[in-house]
């Protein structure tokens, strides 16, 4: 008993997850109903902190599986508009599967770059490779290294549509290629 009292003490408070109650470790549950309402509860009978921690993380997953999956359903419905999908898809998709200087990357090259020069937004549904072409092209001006990531972030985006059956083929492969700079490189020897 002193034991798992002394594990509990020295967990971390800010990232607690579980907590110890009566004679095992326990953690809350949340589970998306199919009228989009969330059940809470709780699980119990967990010998260690460790092993309640892997449940939790376990229930979170399905939780964030189920509401991403509903979110889709219910966007597949309706006509969503390529900038309302850029950045759903941006915040709810790409973002969780990423590192954080990555994120910080995509977010400038999608909220300074890209939605900007979205003269006329258009439903995603209806894009096609010259739409893409003349929106790359008007990104490409703001800076060098414009169209090379503009172009790399709609080509996941897009990829990620068709996946998500938004759009029936991915048009980004027959788009313009905006190749990376190659930086110039200066090998200086004894005489330099």
């Amino acid at each position: 008993m002193k034991q798992k009292e002394t594990q509990q003490e020295t967990m971390p408070k800010e990232k607690r997850v579980v907590f110890f109650e009566g004679k095992s470790w326990y953690h809350r549950t949340k589970e998306l109903q199919d009228d989009l309402t969330t059940k809470y509860g709780k699980k119990g009978g967990f010998e260690t902190p460790e092993e309640a921690e892997k449940s939790y993380w376990e229930y979170e997953k399905r939780y964030q599986k189920k509401q991403r999956d509903l979110q889709i359903a219910k966007m597949q419905k309706i006509d969503v508009m390529l900038g309302d999908y850029l950045e759903y898809w941006f915040e709810n998709i790409f973002s969780p599967r990423i590192e954080t200087t990555t994120r910080m990357v995509g977010a400038y090259t999608l909220y300074n770059l890209i939605l900007p020069s979205m003269e006329a937004d258009i439903k995603l549904k209806y894009i096609l490779v010259e739409y893409l072409d003349a929106l790359l092209e008007r990104v490409t001006k703001i800076c060098p290294s414009a169209g090379n990531k503009g172009r790399e972030l709609l080509s996941i985006a897009m990829k990620d549509a068709a996946g998500d059956k938004f759009i029936s083929y991915n048009p980004m492969p027959e788009t313009k290629p905006y190749p990376r700079a190659k930086p110039k490189v200066r090998v200086l020897g004894k005489e330099n």
